[in-house]
């Protein structure tokens, strides 16, 4: 359902609808009362999900560019509540790199892909697994382990450059 809401209102209604969730969570007597669980869960996500399909079906040209919009948000942390904005910007700054040096290293990895597919498929697939809801950087966790050795191969590779070799070890 949040997909369909954030077709409908943006990004930036939903985060401030979150922040409220989260603070409502906090003083819990009523988020406790709506809390559902078992059958009654079940049931109000498929309800839930049928709503949002007729959302989806009636707003399918926006629906493409939103799941693209989605795939940079998995990487990069924006949205850190109640945090500093020094600390906001640092865990931003930090993801970007982490994006880029790893999408770098992929690409100077690209001839040994299929020793490395394991690595590969790792962060595609975790990415398009994801890209079609409203999710945030922690939904990609599994696949940053794979990310870090695609930038240890970046890095190495600048080293080497730097050391006059041609190729990666």
């Amino acid at each position: 359902m949040y997909l369909a809401e954030e077709m409908r209102d943006g990004e930036n209604a939903l985060v401030g609808r979150q922040e409220v969730a989260a603070g409502d969570r906090l003083s819990s007597a009523g988020y406790l009362r709506r809390f559902v669980d078992g059958v009654e869960l079940i049931d109000k996500e498929f309800e839930l999900a049928q709503e949002a399909k007729g959302e989806i079906k009636r707003r399918w040209p926006a629906y493409i560019p939103l799941v693209l919009k989605h795939i940079p948000r998995l990487w990069i942390t924006k949205y850190t509540i109640g945090q500093s904005t020094r600390r906001q910007l640092a865990a931003t700054g930090l993801s970007i790199v982490t994006l880029l040096s790893g999408l770098a290293g992929m690409v100077l990895l690209w001839r040994e892909r299929m020793r490395l597919l394991s690595l590969y498929l790792s962060v595609i697939v975790i990415t398009l697994v994801y890209a079609p809801y409203t999710a945030e950087a922690r939904y990609t966790l599994p696949a940053r382990p794979a990310m870090i050795v695609f930038i240890a191969a970046m890095l190495v590779a600048g080293f080497n450059k730097m050391r006059g070799h041609r190729e990666l070890p």
